[in-house]
């Protein structure tokens, strides 16, 4: 269909008809059908009056009247269900009249168009009117049926070859008709099966987005559990290693800092220390405040958990002392660090319903934490536990014996070096 012919039926829409293109499809459809019966109409009240069929020909002129208004009071704002409708009743009004007149249900040119009524209700209406004029038709094609035999019913009749040329010119129109219907089902389905995967790929977008945030906050087969249970079962570790920084005089520099400066500086080394231990396959737990928690051992056990633990640590270490040498030539602020390091059990779960978090518990963290703060700037110190799993592998310089809140005495090691 040209532009031109597109923009001319377009100046029939109604001027608050929404951009939904089923709708315009539906309307452009509407108003195309109505000036094409409008040049049938014509073509049959031409070919009755050169027969000689005057209830044909009176018929026609209010018939090409009828279709070729019906675009303008489509345009005035007359909801389409209601133009369906009253093409409907037309329609059957006009086939009851010609039938009548014009030698039975079999002989009248019109008779084809029968066809028409219910298909256009139900696409410019609703199921329900499209299902009452289709009972409708069929009680309409019976009663005419029956009385086919009674020629005095039908007071016109006219030679075969008239006939032929009307029901020509029906078929005809029926084809145009139907192709244009049929034509706008299949942009319609095309659209819908468009704009169905486009959704499924917006959807498969966000879900990935979705799988992606979750896996930032639960471990893999933890997040794996959640969403194929709803719910993920506490899990205990029997040997797992626990680790603990916090940052040297956090409070009295955060004082100094606004609050996108603090937030900027805390990014920088939680984004780093979180690409370090991804190296190490081990797991973030959370943050809390200045102190970084992680854990190495699970969701996957692993034999080598403590010796990833302290190589994790001592790169932490490292990226400290760098940004430090760093920021100290150009006078900016940096931040010294503390690490404690432990192994033990550890009981770990999902808690909680809205915001939900995985984390960990036991005496194992509760040590760990402990002996972070009573770590020394710049150092990475560890627990007796720990310093047996990983002695084969690293230089320890013993500490001895140091009290912690509510455990006592514990051994202390600082990590030296790697053999």
């Amino acid at each position: 269909m040209s532009s031109k012919l597109t923009n001319w039926l377009d100046s029939f829409l109604p001027a608050k008809l929404s951009d939904d293109q089923d709708s315009i499809r539906r309307h452009r459809l509407f108003i195309t059908i109505n000036f094409l019966i409008t040049l049938f109409a014509i073509s049959y009240g031409v070919m009755s009056y050169f027969i000689g069929f005057e209830v044909g020909v009176y018929a026609m002129i209010v018939s090409a009247v009828f279709f070729f208004l019906q675009p303008y009071l489509l345009k005035t704002g007359i909801h389409l269900y209601t133009m369906g409708l009253i093409f409907g009743v037309y329609t059957i009004f006009l086939n009851t009249i010609l039938v009548m007149y014009s030698g039975g249900l079999f002989i009248s040119p019109v008779t084809p168009f029968i066809v028409l009524t219910s298909p256009i209700v139900l696409i410019f209406s609703n199921y329900k009117a499209a299902f009452f004029f289709a009972i409708l038709s069929v009680l309409y094609v019976i009663v005419f049926a029956i009385v086919k035999g009674r020629n005095d019913a039908f007071p016109f009749t006219y030679d075969v070859k008239y006939h032929l040329m009307f029901l020509t010119l029906a078929l005809s129109g029926l084809v145009l008709i139907f192709f244009l219907v049929t034509n706008t089902f299949e942009n319609t389905k095309n659209e819908a099966l468009r704009r169905l995967v486009a959704k499924q790929q917006e959807l498969e977008k966000e879900q990935a987005k979705s799988e992606k945030l979750l896996l930032n906050i639960l471990p893999v087969e933890t997040a794996h559990e959640l969403k194929l249970s709803g719910t993920a079962t506490p899990r205990r570790y029997e040997d797992v290693t626990v680790m603990f920084t916090d940052f040297v005089n956090f409070t009295h520099i955060s004082e100094q800092l606004t609050a996108g400066e603090l937030v900027k500086e805390i990014d920088y080394y939680f984004s780093a220390f979180d690409e370090i231990i991804n190296q190490y396959n081990i797991e973030k737990i959370k943050t809390i405040g200045d102190s970084y928690m992680c854990v190495a051992g699970l969701p996957t056990e692993s034999s080598t958990h403590a010796h990833d633990m302290i190589e994790a640590a001592i790169d932490i270490l490292q990226f400290i002392n760098k940004t430090k040498a760093i920021r100290e030539k150009t006078g900016e602020r940096f931040f010294d660090i503390r690490i404690g390091i432990n192994t033990g059990a550890v009981i770990a779960g999902v808690v909680g319903s809205k915001k939900f978090a995985y984390d960990i518990w036991g005496d194992t963290v509760n040590v760990a934490a402990r002996l972070q703060q009573n770590s020394n700037p710049g150092y990475i110190n560890v627990s007796q536990s720990t310093h047996e799993a990983a002695a084969t592998a690293f230089h320890f310089t013993t500490r001895g014996k140091i009290a912690i809140k509510n455990k006592g005495e514990v051994d202390m090691f600082f990590v030296d070096a790697k053999k």
